[in-house]
């Protein structure tokens, strides 16, 4: 995505996330989703796709993933509980940076930034102390590595003050300065610029462009086709495709695009308009890659059907006439008395002959002619069965090479989405690969695996507090999702469930939190009908497994008491 869209989509949604908690971050593929449980339950999404990165307010996705990457283990120890408290987008440069710090920065002075540089192939997002020092990268490989200190070149105006500085300089503007100027835009903005250049000459082209992106952003997606047969796949597979090229996204009408036979649909904002853009932009892509795969594996299956059609006209050709082989063997039996050996050749009478010629045999090395007579016999019954099996294959393959051959033109013709997906399943169908099913098993330990661990509630200060419904639950809880530092209670001398209270980095814990998660560590236990519980606390790092313990049982080095009423009073997170 270029600088100026980058711009734009910061300057909005600068003033809705400034002073808003993250709760909780998490990754689908190469996107980062952040948490900060806006009102209208929008998200944060930085996508670090090399080819198309972006940073914009979305919907959670459906599919959330958990998965223990190193980057997204060091948010959630690093920042998750932290206010955003800056947003800051250097002048002409694809990097913004995100300033995070504990809520209570007396308590716990900090300051830890969220560096995200979409620079293309390096495209990279870093978390650094505040001294720009990084301690952790998404992706290893990049411009910078570890315990490097992140360094951009940042031009000296905005888009604002360049602005006027060529207003003032309108009369003024030469070719150097407007080229020394255009090495600051993106593809695009280029692009527009020479279409104006062609129209009104440099100077104009230069001096209305930096106006209409000093406007407020008019969000635009231009596409080949209306948005609306887009999204309602009334276009074919080969239109779906050709919008991975063709769609555009802007914050200003183009001029280079508005006599043309594109589309334009407008938007109410550039985090929607993005949103929309990648939506498609990920359409045409998933429809491209599909439509690659089962081309290349359509035309390699019939590049190796053909392979093997060649191999069987030659075996064709080789045992086309078995009788031949039963004629030299009964040749030699006919002449065991007569026959003269001659280096492995044997020069028989050929009573099948009208004129009984006297022709040559081959014995093959060190064999008697009763042997190779033998072998003659069996080589016949080889050749018939041969005969048989080849012309067989031969219709098969001849016939899967006419199917396959008829899928890849129908690949070729105009396919709507449909369309498309019956052939995709005819293909894999004729290429033998079996359609991808989940058993009712699979899907019932995926559902469950994707369900967070316990019961989930929030207290009064904010702390998120998890409750284990089970002793496997309990070890999970405990040993698995439970830090070093949080707060670790259970009932005394009752069985029930374990809880944990979510510390925000190393904070020390309010008592009306702890008396809180005492409660409910209470009300599920066995103790629960009792006027008053004693319920343990302490932190996880004092909680230990026994060996061989079963599923449950720990062990408490250190811990304190407190008296509390079982109950469960705090709303459900």
């Amino acid at each position: 995505m270029e600088d100026f869209l980058i711009s734009g989509l910061v300057k909005e949604i600068t003033p809705i996330l400034i002073g808003q908690t993250l709760h909780r971050g998490f990754l689908v593929d190469t996107n980062l989703y952040l948490d900060f449980r806006l009102k209208n339950g929008q998200v944060l999404h930085i996508r670090l796709d090399p080819n198309d990165s972006s940073i914009f307010l979305d919907t959670l996705p459906k599919n959330q993933s958990n998965e223990a990457h190193p980057f997204l283990a060091n948010i959630r120890k690093e920042i998750l509980g932290w206010q955003l408290i800056n947003i800051h987008k250097p002048n002409f440069e694809r990097v913004v940076i995100l300033e995070f710090q504990p809520k209570r920065p007396d308590a716990h002075p900090a300051l830890t930034r969220l560096i995200l540089s979409f620079a293309g192939r390096n495209t990279n997002a870093y978390l650094t102390d505040k001294e720009n020092v990084i301690y952790a990268l998404f992706k290893p490989r990049g411009n910078f590595n570890l315990d490097d200190r992140f360094s951009f070149t940042q031009f000296d105006k905005n888009l604002e003050e360049l602005n006027k500085l060529v207003e003032a300089r309108r009369e003024s503007l030469d070719e150097p300065f407007i080229e020394t100027t255009l090495k600051l835009f993106g593809p695009l903005l280029k692009k527009e610029f020479n279409y104006r250049k062609n129209q009104s000459g440099s100077r104009e082209a230069l001096l209305t462009l930096l106006k209409d992106l000093t406007l407020p952003p008019t969000p635009l997606i231009y596409t080949p086709v209306q948005l609306a047969q887009i999204t309602r796949n009334e276009i074919s597979i080969h239109q779906l495709i050709g919008i991975k090229k063709a769609i555009q996204l802007s914050s200003f009408p183009l001029h280079s695009l508005e006599n043309s036979s594109v589309e334009q649909t407008a938007f109410p904002d550039l985090s929607t308009a993005a949103r929309t853009y990648f939506q498609l932009l990920d359409k045409a892509i998933r429809a491209q890659n599909e439509f690659k795969r089962i081309e290349k594996l359509l035309s390699d299956e019939s590049k190796k059907l053909q392979g093997y059609l060649k191999n069987l006209t030659v075996d064709q050709n080789k045992f086309e006439d078995p009788d031949k082989f039963k004629r030299l063997g009964d040749l030699l039996l006919a002449n065991l008395s007569t026959a003269r050996i001659i280096d492995n050749q044997a020069l028989v009478i050929d009573y099948f002959d009208e004129h009984q010629p006297e022709i040559s045999i081959a014995l093959g090395e060190g064999k008697s002619p009763q042997q190779a007579a033998q072998n003659y016999f069996q080589l016949f019954q080889k050749a018939r069965r041969a005969q048989d099996a080849i012309a067989k294959r031969l219709l098969e393959i001849t016939s899967r090479l006419q199917t396959l051959s008829q899928l890849l033109s129908q690949l070729q013709g105009e396919l709507n989405s449909i369309q498309f997906s019956h052939l995709l399943t005819q293909a894999e169908k004729a290429l033998g690969i079996k359609p991808k099913y989940e058993s009712r098993n699979t899907k019932e330990k995926s559902a469950q695996k994707a369900r967070p661990l316990g019961r989930r509630f929030l207290s009064t200060s904010g702390h998120e507090i998890i409750v284990g419904k089970n002793n496997k639950e309990n070890d999970a809880i405990t040993f698995r999702i439970a830090r070093s530092t949080d707060i670790w209670l259970h009932a005394a001398d009752y069985p029930g469930s374990h809880v944990v209270i979510r510390g925000e980095n190393r904070q020390e814990v309010p008592v009306k939190t702890i008396q809180e998660a005492a409660e409910l560590a209470a009300f599920f236990s066995q103790a629960k009908e009792l006027p008053k519980v004693a319920v343990h606390y302490t932190q996880k790092k004092f909680v230990s497994k026994p060996p061989r313990a079963q599923p449950g049982l720990v062990r408490l080095s250190s811990f304190k008491t407190i008296l509390v009423e079982p109950r469960c009073v705090l709303q459900k997170s």
